[in-house]
């Protein structure tokens, strides 16, 4: 569905929510608008709750516009479109899933729903399989919050996913965790089927036909589809789905995750080691006596984020990141990935520790893991525990706001390497000169061209909550805090230091 609009110098692309009845994709809709703060907000013909709570099957679609960032020099406009989990209306449902450049598939994986939730899943690869071109799918893992909700891990070893377009994403739609974390990475998503789909010819240009809730409710209401109602993914779904359904996997009363073993200890890299060739490793002196050092070290291995594994020491001096793109099943390929981070240091080293290494470490099965390695003496995050003690609450603000701001600049110094989620306090460091260093992993791509400043601005102002909570429990002066806060917005003449003012105004009020 992705059409470039010239006129109006945009590039739209649809994101559709999927998913079975009850699985959050409603909630997760209203979520996300609150998150990106949309004008208009959730066009909903059911005219429900403007918070999406309470619980009513969804009978037709509901609508969510957003334009921010950019792709190719053109804004970037996203139609967010909700489907119902209830097989109703299928000819509408067809017609708008063959429109959509990437699909979010909202799954409660909590056990007792989830046989049920697997089946429509199941369904929908198979519809995705018919397509000449496949739009994105994220598996939007929801209920993180919940004990009985499978972890990511699970559900990727369940489904058995290696599809590159595909990928697990956990949330709690009900507080909002991890919802504009998916979008995103929907967005990138729909961006390259956007690309495929011109790669293969297909003509782009156009005007776009439905560009409001209000034009998408009279196509539902008149549209003439009468020819779809058993094509594809209806089709596949005409078949009565429910908990009788013979066709469903089963899962005993009694079960429990480890019904779904992880057995991860096949898959867990293997951390650096001091005996590699010098051509593995950048900078070759400097990294040797790194990895001597680290090798003295008992190193602690985990997923740190998705697909992304950090190994630490017991004193948190050391850092060792490697990501699952980073993995190559060849060492030519390595190698590449070795010189293209070298590269990226080298451009960034302004903002980037001393203590920056690169080094290549032999995998099982004959593959080839590329590692980061940095080494700090003390995080921000470690001085921010202690930031208050002894600070009026003039002085603490002062202290917060220089803190903010800075890490604001910072990263949009390093946003062509930076991910969002990898802006916090613990990934960096100041150096004596004053400024920020940053100590997470260096990506090749970047996601911010798909962010605006307001989110960057909302993550900062939820990652200064940390020091504030703190604060407060060290008896701030609320009153205080706010009346310098609000001389700032006054009197401030730099926007951005305003700006920061005033969300850290809004995190104590």
């Amino acid at each position: 569905m992705a059409i470039i609009d010239t006129d109006n110098n945009r590039v739209v692309i649809r994101i559709i929510y999927e998913g079975a009845s009850k699985a959050g994709k409603t909630r997760s809709l209203y979520a996300l608008q609150k998150k990106l703060k949309t004008p208009g907000g959730v066009f909903d013909p059911q005219q429900r709750k403007d918070d999406g709570e309470d619980y009513i099957a969804t009978q037709s679609f509901e609508w969510l516009s957003y334009i921010g960032g950019l792709f190719e020099n053109s804004k970037i406009e996203a139609q967010i479109i909700s489907l119902p989990g209830e097989l109703c209306c299928r000819a509408q449902r067809e017609a708008l899933l063959k429109t959509a450049d990437a699909i979010i598939f909202v799954l409660d994986s909590r056990l007792e729903n989830l046989p049920l939730n697997l089946e429509h899943l199941r369904r929908l690869q198979s519809w995705r399989d018919s397509r000449d071109i496949a739009p994105g799918l994220i598996i939007q893992n929801n209920f993180e919050d919940s004990a009985e909700c499978l972890s990511n891990q699970q559900l990727q070893q369940l489904l058995n996913i290696s599809d590159r377009l595909e990928k697990v994403m956990s949330s709690a739609a009900s507080t909002g965790q991890g919802i504009r974390e998916i979008f995103v990475a929907t967005v990138r998503l729909a961006l390259n089927h956007l690309t495929t789909c011109r790669e293969q010819g297909q003509n782009l240009f156009a005007k776009v036909p439905i560009n409001n809730g209000e034009k998408l409710q009279h196509w539902w209401q008149n549209a003439d589809l009468a020819e779809a109602t058993q094509d594809g993914f209806t089709a596949l779904l005409s078949a009565q789905v429910d908990n009788n359904d013979s066709s469903l996997p089963t899962i005993a009363d009694t079960a429990s995750p480890t019904l779904y073993p992880l057995r991860l200890e096949r898959h867990l890299p293997t951390t650096p080691t001091p005996d590699v060739p010098v051509t593995w490793r950048n900078p070759p002196l400097a990294t040797r006596q790194a990895l001597q050092q680290l090798n003295a070290c008992n190193l602690t291995l985990v997923e740190y984020a998705e697909n992304l594994w950090r190994a630490t020491d017991s004193a948190q001096q050391w850092y060792c990141w490697s990501h699952n793109e980073w993995l190559h099943d060849t060492l030519d390929n390595a190698l590449l990935n070795l010189q293209n981070h070298t590269r990226l240091r080298l451009l960034h080293q302004d903002y980037l520790p001393t203590a920056h290494y690169y080094t290549i470490s032999h995998q099982a099965s004959y593959r080839w893991r590329l590692w980061q390695i940095v080494k700090t003496c003390k995080t921000l995050g470690q001085e921010q525990k202690k930031m208050h003690q002894g600070l009026s609450a003039e002085a603490f603000i002062e202290k917060l706001l220089q803190q903010a701001n800075t890490l604001y600049a910072t990263f949009q110094n390093l946003s062509s390497v930076m991910h969002l989620s990898d802006l916090h306090w613990d990934n960096f460091q100041k150096n004596p000169q004053g400024h920020y260093e940053y100590l997470g992993p260096i990506h090749e791509q970047s996601e911010t061209e798909i962010m605006d400043k307001t989110i960057i601005l909302d993550h900062i102002q939820h990652i200064c909550g940390q020091a504030v909570i703190a604060a407060m429990d060290d008896d701030l002066d609320l009153c205080a805090a706010l009346e310098h806060l609000e001389k700032w917005e006054i009197e401030c003449d730099a926007q951005q230091c305003t700006e920061m003012a005033v969300r850290l105004a809004d995190l104590l009020r």
